[in-house]
């Protein structure tokens, strides 16, 4: 996956969040930053994330679910929750009435 959002042109921040992350299990690790797209040493990026994911998935962080994932978030003593979905956009159907 390719993080894209306020912060992706913003090296710096990235390696804050490395900082940050250090060790721990993170999605950072399973993302590429776009800011880092093209650039060397991108290659190595996708192996360790491919490596994170297999790793995540051992250790059980991670769960096998078909088709979407539960993610909570804690930040500032709040809780973020979310999904992550995976869509088939060659069987998404955007029309407002499916066909018959």
């Amino acid at each position: 996956m390719i993080a894209c959002d306020q912060f992706t042109s913003q090296p710096e921040y990235w390696r804050m969040v490395e900082e940050f992350v250090g060790e721990a299990p993170s999605t950072l690790n399973l993302i590429l930053p776009e800011v880092y797209l093209e650039k060397p040493g991108e290659a190595q990026r996708i192996l360790n994330i491919q490596s994170s994911m297999q790793s995540y998935l051992e250790k059980g962080i991670l769960q096998p679910h078909p088709g979407l994932i539960y993610v909570e978030r804690s930040l500032a003593g709040r809780t973020r929750k979310g999904l992550v979905l995976c869509l088939d956009l060659e069987r998404y159907d955007f029309t407002k009435e499916p066909p018959a």
